[in-house]
Parts: structure tokens; sequence; C-alpha cells
């Protein structure tokens, strides 16, 4: 754990599934009625778009995978968007949220100010998926985004009965849905190095899902990363 970002391990309900690399789940990282509460305000807002992918893959909706079929077939918008952020009860959840993820990540306030947040809602609908892929962002790719995700945390955020597991096939670890869970795993160390056995996919929705990511981005330099304006629409 040292390689990676500090964490608290007495977090309430926090247990590990993997020491290495480290993978965790937390129980009731929010409440039931918040996450419910989040699902119906995105869903009536109108703002969800189909899911794009960036990095070594490709860039925008459309992007294949390695057997030519569409790498990520759901919908989804960032929490940090300002149309969403004027949305009273989105607000306040996703002021929870990082309430409950500052407790987590134990860091300095200027620690959490050098730090991007990338918050994400997606929707599955049955038959939807998202490929085997990784979360961190290649070498080649560090400079146009100036940052490296080394923190993910993948909250489920409705009960699912079949279907639409969280898989690391390199892992043979699967994590199925539970409304308020929160999966916790390191795409990349301290080093900023991409873990390659954090590979993970979307297995495919039978019942309808809803998920928030949330990838801490730590900068390559900070100058590199206050160039770049996060593309929240």
């Amino acid at each position: 754990q040292e390689s990676f970002v500090a964490t608290n391990m007495e977090f309430p309900q926090l247990e590990p599934v993997c020491n290495d690399p480290p993978i965790l789940l937390a129980k009731d990282f929010l409440t039931p009625e918040d996450c419910q509460g989040l699902v119906d305000a995105i869903e009536a807002s109108g703002l969800l778009k189909p899911s794009e992918v960036k990095g070594s893959y490709g860039e925008g909706a459309d992007v294949a995978g390695a057997d030519g079929s569409q790498l990520r077939t759901s919908s989804s918008l960032f929490l940090e968007d300002d149309r969403i952020q004027a949305i009273p009860e989105v607000k306040a959840i996703y002021d929870r949220f990082i309430a409950q993820l500052r407790e987590l990540f134990p860091m300095t306030d200027r620690q959490w100010a050098s730090i991007r947040c990338n918050t994400q809602v997606a929707r599955y609908y049955p038959g939807e998926y998202f490929r085997p892929h990784w979360d961190a962002f290649p070498e080649d790719y560090l400079g146009k985004v100036g940052a490296q995700r080394m923190v993910t945390v993948l909250l489920y955020l409705n009960e699912v009965g079949v279907g639409g597991g969280t898989y690391f096939p390199q892992l043979d670890i699967r994590c199925l849905p539970e409304i308020g869970k929160a999966l916790i795993f390191y795409p990349s160390d301290k080093s900023l190095e991409s873990d390659l056995r954090t590979q993970h996919e979307a297995e495919d929705a039978v019942d309808e899902k809803w998920v928030t990511q949330i990838w801490l981005e730590f900068p390559t330099t900070s100058a590199a990363m206050a160039a770049v304006k996060l593309n929240t629409r």
C-alpha cells in the first residue's frame, strides 16, 4: 500500500478484496436515499449522453475495442458540469460524496486543491457494457491531460439483480453491484506508472445499472494540469 495514495484503513466498513494490487470495498459509502436521489436528478436532467473513452484507445463515443465492437456503450455525464452543480439536490449529494472521499484519503487542504476530481455518473441499459480497459493514462498521453489517475472509486447507485458486475480479468475478481457500495482501486502508483493488473470491465448489464465513478487525478506537473480545462460537457 505504501506505493499508492495513502488510504485510511480505519474507514467504516472498509475491507480488502485483494492485497496486491490493493482493491477495497466499502459498504454504505452513500446512503440509499442519496444514491436514489442522484439517479432521479440525473435522469430528470436530460443531460446524459453516450459515454466516451480517451487515451490509447482513441477518443470519442464510437471507439472500437480489440474485437472490433464498440468499447463502451453506456450513457454518462460529469457531476462537475456547472449545469448539474446548479441542481441543489445534486450539489448536496456531491458534497457528501466528496466529504467521504476526504475521510478515506486523508490529505491536507493544499494537497486536495492540487489534484483534480473527475466524477462521472453512468447508466447502463440492459445489454450495455464497458469492455476491458485501464483507467490510468498511458505515458504518452500524460502530457495532454497534465495528470495521472491514481485512484478510482466506483460507487453503485442501485440494486441490480442480475448482470453488470465489475470484473478484473487478470485477477479473476468480480464485484457485484449493491446500492451504496464503493469499489476502490489504484490504477497507477506514486511514480505515475500504470498498474496493468487493474484492467477491468463493466460486464453486460441484464438489469439497468447506475454507477458513479470518481478518478483522483494527480498532476504530472502543476503547470501542465492547470493548462488543461476539464471538458465536462
